[in-house]
């Protein structure tokens, strides 16, 4: 089976086999919400942490999670930017 993935702004795999299609609507964010809680609650000794970019879905349930901390996409970009120079 070949992919003949490319890089778009939807995503890497996009009109890939088993993959959306670039016009398909989003996916309900309430998956990808419930997986994230439910992974960290199975890891609850493991910390978490989310970057937060402009774009960035706000997601209340997530400043409950007692292991999940949220850095914002600037902050992180400083923290691992080294002297290679902008990304």
């Amino acid at each position: 089976m070949q992919h003949t993935a490319k890089l778009n702004g939807i995503g890497f795999y996009t009109n890939t086999k088993f993959y959306k299609k670039d016009l398909d609507p989003p996916t309900y964010p309430g998956n990808w919400i419930n997986q994230i809680i439910k992974l960290t609650e199975d890891f609850s000794t493991r910390q978490f942490w989310r970057i937060e970019g402009p774009e960035s879905a706000f997601v209340p349930r997530f400043n409950k999670i007692q292991n999940m901390r949220i850095m914002s996409m600037d902050k992180f970009l400083e923290k691992v930017n080294t002297a290679r120079g902008p990304l």
